[in-house]
C-alpha cells in the first residue's frame, strides 16, 4: 500500500480476498491484519481498512445496479456471471498486476 496517500481498491483487493477466505473457511485471521498502520487520519488496523473497502464496494455496486437498471443481470449467480463475462470483468479477463 502506498504510505503517503489513501489506499485504492486495487491496493487492498488481495488482502480483502485473503481475509474473506480465512473467514469463509473458519480459519483464524492472522495477527498482521490487527496491527495498527499509519494512515492520513490516525493509526488504524488493516482489518478496518478492509472493512471500509468492502463497504465501499458493496455501496458502489448497489448504486450502479439500481442507477443503470441492471437488476435482471444480478438476480442470481448465472446471471451475474454472464454479465461479468460479457463485460470483460472476470478474473481471467482483468489485467494482471
Amino acid at each position: 500500500m502506498r504510505s503517503s496517500s489513501m489506499p485504492t481498491i486495487a491496493d487492498v483487493l488481495d488482502d480483502l480476498y485473503e481475509v474473506r477466505n480465512y473467514v469463509a473457511h473458519g480459519d483464524r485471521v492472522p495477527d498482521r491484519f490487527f496491527l495498527p498502520e499509519p494512515s492520513v487520519y490516525r493509526d488504524i488496523t488493516r482489518l478496518h481498512i478492509l472493512e471500509e473497502a468492502a463497504s465501499f464496494i458493496v455501496r458502489t455496486s448497489l448504486l450502479k445496479i439500481l442507477k443503470d437498471d441492471l437488476l435482471e443481470h444480478f438476480r442470481g449467480g448465472p446471471e451475474s456471471q454472464a454479465y461479468f463475462a460479457a463485460h470483460g470483468l472476470t478474473n481471467s479477463q482483468l489485467p494482471k498486476k
